[in-house]
């Protein structure tokens, strides 16, 4: 229960580390749905970029 992502944990007696990147978007009220998808998907390459295991937040407000 809870903590750092890739750190190991237990299942049924095997060690795993599961990773992840994660991309945030927050954005304009009349953005598009495909404005704050691409958002986040940016963000989310940015925190695979900076090297994984990341949150990355995308803060453009921009309506696209």
């Amino acid at each position: 229960p809870g903590g750092k992502i890739g750190a190991p944990t237990d299942l049924s007696g095997v060690p795993v580390s599961v990773g992840c990147s994660v991309g945030l978007a927050f954005t304009a009220p009349d953005a598009t749905e495909e404005a704050v998808l691409a958002d986040a998907d940016r963000a989310m390459y940015r925190a695979k970029a900076a090297g994984r295991n990341r949150v990355e937040v995308e803060t453009a407000m921009a309506a696209h």
